[in-house]
């Protein structure tokens, strides 16, 4: 009996930590910036993203994060959002293409290099931003 109260109490703690992980996706005609969230760079490859379509690294697409984009293909898919990097206010807007499963929360992207290149210097790796679908 003590062992189960043991692993209740262990999953109630863990889920009450990564509650704060889950950002409630709004509605896509939301003006209301989602803030607190990070991009990261990834390169295309030779296979399809999650939305199906293939992608070279100049394009201004991105992968929202898994979280928002539940499953696929996703309505998100080819929904633009606009990207603002909070350190210098540089801004672009891209389309989802595909999901994140590495991003750090449900409000960071990962961008090709074409976009991440728009508001940061690719050697940064990650930076802090916050966004709108547009």
């Amino acid at each position: 009996m003590y062992h189960l109260a043991a692993i209740l109490t262990v999953a109630v703690s863990l889920a009450a930590s990564t509650s704060s992980l889950v950002a409630p996706a709004p509605a896509s005609n939301s003006s209301a910036p989602n803030t607190g969230g990070f991009a990261t760079i990834f390169a295309e490859s030779d296979i399809p993203g999650a939305c199906g379509l293939f992608n070279v690294n100049s394009d201004l697409i991105g992968a929202i994060d898994f979280l928002r984009f539940s499953g696929g293909p996703s309505s998100l898919c080819g929904q633009q959002v606009e990207i603002t990097n909070t350190q210098n206010q540089k801004i672009v807007t891209i389309t989802i293409a595909d999901e994140c499963v590495s991003c750090r929360n449900a409000n960071s992207f990962d961008l090709t290099i074409g976009a991440f290149s728009q508001i940061a210097d690719t050697t940064e790796g990650i930076i802090p931003i916050s966004w709108v679908f547009v």
